[in-house]
């Protein structure tokens, strides 16, 4: 059966990401830094699935930063628009938003994935820094999504998972609150045309490590 807080995920990620109004939440989040407004958080919605810039963009940033992805595969523009449509836009538990500048260029995206419904906690996922923006842009951005999500979806936890050598990213999560839990034994597998890290098998030597991270704010 469904708890109260998986149909209210559910209902705001479906009409948030498909233009339905939702009265009192906002599929727009403004961006704090230097004492003012100076970009926002716009939630990607069916409408960009004919916007060929961004699209492109994303397929840009996707092929500038595949090494810190869990998958490295041939980035084309058809593949990252089905990506946006079947793997964000028709996915229930997923939703992306972008960060743009206050004249509404694109610098990058973070979203939410994989709610833990029993626990009312989600992942943070797709964090990514395309181009340009004002020092403290992404720490702005990160924390502001997850405000958002706790107001408007009643979130009350986050996690994530990076990769353990990726320290520019992992400054960022300690800056947000988040704290190492434990790191997992990883390994480099070819499926098919795509190379992916996966978990490694009894027997197999980790060829690096994957971090999870869990966000426990300091209290006041």
């Amino acid at each position: 059966m469904e708890t109260d807080f998986e149909k209210n995920v559910a209902r705001i990620i479906h009409s948030l990401k498909h233009c339905i109004a939702e009265p009192g939440v906002s599929g727009e989040i403004p961006m704090l830094l230097g004492g003012g407004q100076a970009a926002k958080l716009r939630i990607v919605t069916i409408k960009d699935l004919e916007n060929a810039g961004l699209i492109r963009k994303f397929a840009q940033w996707r092929k500038k930063h595949e090494e810190w992805f869990p998958a490295k595969f041939n980035v084309t523009l058809e593949g990252t628009k089905r990506w946006l449509d079947k793997g964000v836009l028709e996915n229930r538990e997923r939703m992306l938003f972008c960060i743009e500048d206050m004249e509404g260029n694109a610098l990058g995206h973070m979203g939410f994935y994989r709610f833990d419904f029993e626990r009312e906690v989600c992942e943070v996922d797709n964090i990514v820094r395309g181009e340009g923006g004002e020092p403290g842009l992404m720490t702005a951005a990160l924390k502001a999504m997850m405000g958002w999500g706790i107001e408007n979806l009643h979130v009350k936890g986050y996690r994530l998972q990076t990769h353990a050598d990726n320290a520019k990213a992992i400054s960022l999560y300690e800056r947000c609150g988040f704290v190492p839990v434990r790191e997992n034994p990883i390994v480099r597998k070819k499926i098919g045309e795509r190379v992916e890290w996966v978990p490694a098998g009894e027997g197999e030597t980790a060829e690096k490590f994957m971090l999870e991270m869990r966000w426990a704010p300091k209290k006041p």
